[in-house]
C-alpha cells in the first residue's frame, strides 16, 4: 500500500492524533485537502459520529457559520478525501490490530470499487498515513468526487467503511446486484443494532437508489444539497422516507433528496403492478 504524509493542522490543536469530537474505538473521520507531492493537510477535527462528520461540509459551504471555519483550505469536493483513524488503548502492545486495521481499509475499497465500477465512477484507492506511532493506524481514502455530491452518499461512503470491520460478513459482496447487497444483511443476521442495523434498514433501495442517481442529483450542485439541511441528510433518512406517510405541507421540511427518492420508488411500485 503506497504512503502519504499528512500535516496535522488542525485549527487549534497540537500533536497525534488531533481532538476528537468524541472518543470511541469505531474508526474517526475527519477530512484532508488535495494530495500534491504525496502530501496533504488535514482540515477538521476528527469524528466519531457519520452525520457530524458531514456536516462539516456544511459548515465549510454556509456563510452563516463560515466564520468558524478555521482551516486555511476548503473542502475540495471534486475528489472524495477522507482520512480514517483507527486508534485503541492496547494497539502499540498488539500490532495485530495495526494489520486488522488495513484489512478493513482494503475490504472497504473492495466494496466500495464494486459500486463505482457499476456507476464507472472513478475508483477509491487507500493510502497509508506515514506515521511513527504505534499507537494507532490512519489511511487516507480517495475517491470519485460523485461520493461528494450529497450528504446522504457521503453518510452511505462511511457506513461501508465502518461495515467492513466485519469482513466475514461484507466478503458476501461479489457483484453490483440486489442478491449481493441482501447478502451481507443475511450474513449479519438481519442485526438491528449498530452499523448493520443502519444498513438493514436501507439495503433493499440501494440497488434503485444508485440506478436513478441522475434523477436524484443531475441537476443539484453539491453546495445546493449540502446546505438544504431540512433535518435530514444521512443515508438512513433517505431511506426510511422513502414510503413514510408524510402530509403535503410537510414536504418542504425535508432534504430535496427525499422528495425525488419517493417519487423515484413510487413509480419504480408502479412498473411493477
Amino acid at each position: 500500500m503506497d504512503e502519504v504524509k499528512i500535516n496535522w493542522h488542525c485549527p487549534g490543536v497540537q500533536g497525534w492524533p488531533p481532538s476528537t469530537t468524541y472518543n470511541n474505538y469505531r474508526p474517526q473521520f475527519s477530512w484532508a485537502s488535495s494530495l500534491y507531492k504525496g502530501e496533504a493537510t488535514q482540515l477538521t477535527c476528527w469524528h466519531g459520529c457519520r452525520e457530524t462528520f458531514t456536516s462539516e461540509v456544511r459548515r465549510c459551504f454556509n456563510p452563516a457559520v463560515r466564520h468558524n471555519w478555521k482551516a486555511k483550505k476548503d473542502i475540495d469536493t471534486r475528489r472524495t478525501r477522507v482520512l480514517v483513524l483507527f486508534k485503541k488503548p492496547d494497539m502499540k502492545s498488539r500490532p495485530s490490530l495495526h494489520k486488522e486495521a488495513e484489512t478493513q481499509i482494503k475490504e472497504a475499497v473492495r466494496v466500495l470499487n464494486i459500486i463505482e465500477r457499476h456507476m464507472k465512477w472513478p475508483k477509491s484507492k487507500a493510502f497509508r498515513v506515514k506515521d511513527d506511532s504505534k499507537e494507532s493506524s490512519c489511511f487516507l481514502l480517495t475517491g470519485s468526487g460523485k461520493w461528494m455530491i450529497s450528504p446522504q452518499l457521503v453518510s452511505l461512503y462511511l457506513l461501508i467503511v465502518r461495515l467492513c470491520e466485519y469482513d466475514q460478513h461484507t466478503s458476501a459482496f461479489k457483484k453490483f446486484t440486489a442478491k449481493d447487497f441482501a447478502a451481507i444483511a443475511k450474513s449479519s443476521g438481519y442485526s438491528r443494532t449498530g452499523d448493520f442495523g443502519f444498513y438493514r434498514g436501507c439495503y433493499v433501495k440501494l440497488p434503485l437508489f444508485f440506478d436513478n442517481f441522475d434523477k436524484l442529483f443531475g441537476e443539484s450542485t453539491i453546495k445546493d444539497n449540502f446546505l438544504s439541511w431540512g433535518g435530514s441528510t444521512g443515508i438512513n433518512d433517505l431511506m426510511s422516507c422513502a414510503n413514510k406517510a408524510i402530509p403535503k405541507h410537510h414536504l418542504a421540511m425535508y432534504h430535496p433528496a427525499i422528495i425525488k427518492f419517493r417519487k423515484v420508488v413510487a413509480d419504480s411500485k408502479k412498473k411493477k403492478a
